[in-house]
This record gives C-alpha cells, structure tokens and sequence, in this order.
C-alpha cells in the first residue's frame, strides 16, 4: 500500500467535526477533500458515498465509521478523517456512535486500491492503541504520525 501521506492530507483531518448526522458527518469530509484538491465536486463525491452508505451501514463499532465511495470526481485515492466529540450514529451493530470518522474516496475505476485501503484501515482499528492515539491527537500532525505508524 502506498504511504499514509500521500492518501491523507492534513488539509483532510477534521478533529473538531461540526456534523451531528451522518449525512452532515459524510458532508463536512467530502468538503475537506474538496477543499485540498483531491476530489473535483464534493456533491458527487457526497451522492456516491451516501448511495453506498445506503446498501449498507459503514459503522463498525467501537466508535468507529468508514463511509466510502467510488467517484469519478475524486483525482487520486484518498482518505479524509473526522473526529466528533459527540459522536455520530453510523448504524454500528454495537450502538455507539462513531467519534472516528474516516472517509475514504478512490476514482471511479480503483476498485482494487479501494479495497486495499479498506483492508489495512480495517485491520489498523483493531489495535487499541492505534484507536487510542487517534482520539487523543492534538493536531492534524499527531493524527499524522499515529496513522503513519501503522499505515505505511
């Protein structure tokens, strides 16, 4: 897989997110890619995420939500991450709402870096200490170098 920086931009790291729905949670980090140039119009990126999110619920549990579509609007492979401190209701089996928000956003014709990048944030959340330094990173930087500890 490619290194964390090239998928994730600090432009793209959220970590007061506004959101208190899903839609608005999906809205505010298509937004973040928009805004750093890695996808070309949040709308159709947002429309491709949410009719995925449709089919089936991106939150995994443990606090945590992978909202993710395939876009033709999206220039490269890309994650965005948002952190709520009220957390949002992604559908989790478990119930609790995600505080980690991570979404990720691939070219209309990546299927396979989609799924490899699904796979390795998967696996990644599954450590507790990886979780742990997510929720309590200071800046965008911090955010940075735990993902990059375990994502590169």
């Amino acid at each position: 897989m490619s290194d964390i920086r090239n998928l994730l931009d600090p432009k793209c790291i959220v970590l007061d997110m506004k959101a208190t729905s899903k839609i608005d949670a999906i809205t505010e980090l298509c937004e973040a890619l928009y805004h750093a140039g890695r996808a070309r119009n949040a709308d159709a990126l947002k429309d491709a995420v949410l009719e995925r999110e449709a089919q089936i619920p991106t939150g995994i549990g443990m606090g945590i939500a992978i909202p993710h579509g395939k876009s033709d609007s999206v220039v490269h492979p890309s994650v965005a991450f948002g952190r709520s401190k009220t957390g949002v209701d992604f559908g989790a089996a478990d119930g609790v709402p995600a505080d980690l928000i991570f979404l990720l956003a691939v070219p209309g014709n990546a299927a396979a870096d989609h799924l490899a990048i699904l796979a390795n944030l998967a696996r990644s959340l599954l450590d507790e200490s990886f979780r742990l330094g997510l929720r309590t990173a200071q800046s965008a930087k911090d955010v940075l170098e735990v993902m990059s500890a375990v994502l590169s």
